[in-house]
């Protein structure tokens, strides 16, 4: 969507942090967390740690959003210099969980997945080859690494919150379809984009710094979601 909508990703994101963090520090708010993504991170094949986001450009296939939260963080780390306020700042790997958008026009891969699994679509379509090497997170783990940011790491610093657990695209599809318990023949558009060929992050700081690990292994977070 970031593709097809580049503006309409850009411009909105970037109003939006910068009105809610200047609201933050005009009521004099205690801590601030700024919730930004792995899409920070530029298109290398390495496991990605805090201090890559910046040695090259995003992907271009989602630059707008990847420079919108590119900008979120600076403009959280300013405001944490001029001002003084308290920001955590958390990457989190992919998302997911139970309220996963569900929509064929809307939702992210997982989502979309799903719907096909449960629609019984056959083929079975997947956009690209199905390589990509993705991360998953599920929702509460992240949502805990958040917590733990915003009480233990106040610092403008921005930390990864991984999963460690990584797992192709196709990969992926046969997990979910298994889950649903169905069978139907897969078939790969290499005509559509398969997105970055791999994303993944590293846990070492928010092991180190807040003690987070992720606690629910893939299988037990589709099964959930």
């Amino acid at each position: 969507r970031t593709a097809v909508y580049p503006a309409s990703t850009l411009t909105p994101n970037l109003v939006l942090d910068a009105n809610i963090i200047d609201a933050a520090k005009n009521e004099n708010v205690e801590k601030f967390l700024y919730a930004s993504c792995s899409c920070v991170y530029p298109d290398l094949e390495k496991d990605f740690s805090e201090d890559d986001a910046w040695i090259a450009n995003p992907p271009k296939m989602h630059a707008s959003y990847s420079w919108s939260k590119r900008m979120g963080e600076l403009q959280a780390i300013s405001h944490a210099k001029e001002y003084g306020m308290k920001i955590a700042i958390v990457r989190p790997a992919n998302s997911y969980g139970p309220r996963e958008i569900i929509d064929p026009q809307n939702s992210h891969v997982i989502g979309a997945l799903i719907l096909k699994s449960l629609t019984k679509k056959n083929p079975f379509l997947i956009w690209g080859d199905g390589s990509p090497i993705r991360e998953y997170i599920f929702a509460k783990d992240a949502a805990l690494g958040m917590i733990l940011a915003i009480e233990k790491y106040c610092k403008a610093d921005p930390i990864n919150l991984s999963s460690g657990e990584t797992v192709t695209i196709h990969e992926l599809a046969q997990k979910i379809l298994k889950i649903c318990d169905y069978s139907p023949s897969i078939i790969f558009d290499k005509s559509k984009p398969g997105g970055q060929s791999r994303r993944v992050l590293t846990n070492h700081k928010a092991e180190k710094i807040l003690g987070f690990k992720a606690r629910t292994p893939l299988n037990e977070g589709l099964k959930t979601t």
